[in-house]
């Protein structure tokens, strides 16, 4: 599976140095980006299923650690489906009811995904490396 989204990690490696950061530095840089490419997916399944191969593939490239990307991948694919009414199966449900307005909901799901994200990766990395996962 890896190697189908090959060329994209050998596209990025040409234009998108990472190397010259740290790993995690790096890593972070990874997520973010892919936060906010969730913008484009209606369904966290069709984000799960485009993108996560993506990702792996430039982490396979840039050398970031799997297990470590691994866990953030999976987390971050949750929580961006929190940033836009459109990202998960119940938020339509409650923006078309009229509970909660568009500015509210993008401003408080990009306040929730991203403080989740710098806990993640606070806390669940230096967790995960006591755990002996990396």
């Amino acid at each position: 599976m890896v190697t189908k989204f090959l060329w994209l990690g050998e596209w990025f490696h040409t234009h998108l140095d990472l190397h010259v950061f740290p790993p995690l530095v790096a890593m972070a840089l990874l997520l973010l980006l892919t936060m906010l490419i969730r913008y484009f997916f209606a369904s966290t399944i069709a984000y799960v299923v485009t993108l996560v191969p993506v990702i792996f593939t430039l982490g396979q490239v840039f050398g970031l650690p799997a297990i470590p990307l691994l866990l953030l991948v999976a987390a971050s694919a949750q929580l961006a489906s929190l940033m836009t009414h459109y990202g998960n199966a119940v938020g339509p449900l409650f923006f078309g009811a009229g509970y909660v307005p568009e500015s509210r909901w993008w401003f408080t799901g990009h306040i929730i995904a991203f403080y989740s994200m710098a806990v993640y990766f606070v806390v669940g990395l230096a967790w995960w490396s006591v755990l002996g996962l990396w």
